[in-house]
């Protein structure tokens, strides 16, 4: 398995599979994916989309960029999209099928969740917001103060 991490590595992909044509690759963007109406103002769009079509699954942060990445593949290539219940999402690339997913990498959901649901966690949040309160409140009394003297030095 070969992961490719990153925007400026695009053109890796290609070169990857030429060299290892049965390797397992993913390719995984921690940017946003342009909309296909800017992607298609670059140069070199053809070759970078040919390049990212070589992975057998791509990656991205948010389903916006996901989106973006498959509408550029079908107003470039003209290319069959497919949306599965269950949220898997690919496109077909010449008998290939290219996996798209949507995750945010490197959190574990699991744990956070875990640590959300402990009393310790809940007393933290209630002490945070009474703090915050404190200091808008206090802030806004502030506020009202100087607004009050500057107003008294109109008159």
């Amino acid at each position: 398995m070969v992961w490719v991490h990153g925007d400026h590595l695009m053109l890796v992909p290609q070169y990857v599979r030429k060299q290892f044509s049965n390797v397992n690759l993913g390719f995984y963007f921690h940017s946003a994916f342009p909309a296909s109406a800017v992607f298609t103002t670059l140069y070199y769009r053809r070759e970078l989309l040919q390049s990212l079509l070589q992975v057998d699954l791509v990656g991205f942060h948010l389903f916006e960029y996901a989106r973006n990445f498959l509408n550029t593949c079908h107003r470039l290539f003209n290319l069959q999209l497919d949306y599965s219940n269950g949220g898997f999402m690919s496109v077909n690339y010449h008998g290939r099928i290219v996996g798209v997913r949507v995750s945010h990498i490197g959190i574990d959901e699991e744990f956070i969740a875990h640590i959300m649901s402990q009393s310790a966690y809940k007393k933290d949040v209630e002490k945070f917001k009474w703090e915050f309160k404190k200091i808008t409140e206090a802030s806004r009394k502030n506020t009202k103060s100087k607004f009050a003297r500057s107003s008294a030095n109109l008159h």
